[in-house]
């Protein structure tokens, strides 16, 4: 199942999650796999995913 609410939020700011890894600063490959829930992000990951979309990281990633 996707995390519906962090493939949005990418694609609205960043319009494809290659782009958006690129500035969060991780491979491709891993953004794909946080987005379909595969991998559970580090909190450091959550922290930088989160303020450069601008959510919080309870928007994106639940509790």
């Amino acid at each position: 199942m996707n995390n519906k609410a962090l493939k949005i939020a990418i694609i609205e700011r960043f319009d494809t999650q290659h782009r958006a890894a690129a500035e969060f600063g991780i491979r491709p490959d891993r953004l794909s796999r946080i987005v379909t829930r595969r991998v559970k992000p580090s909190a450091e990951e959550k922290r930088i995913i989160a303020w450069k979309l601008q959510r919080s990281i309870d928007e994106l990633f639940g509790n």
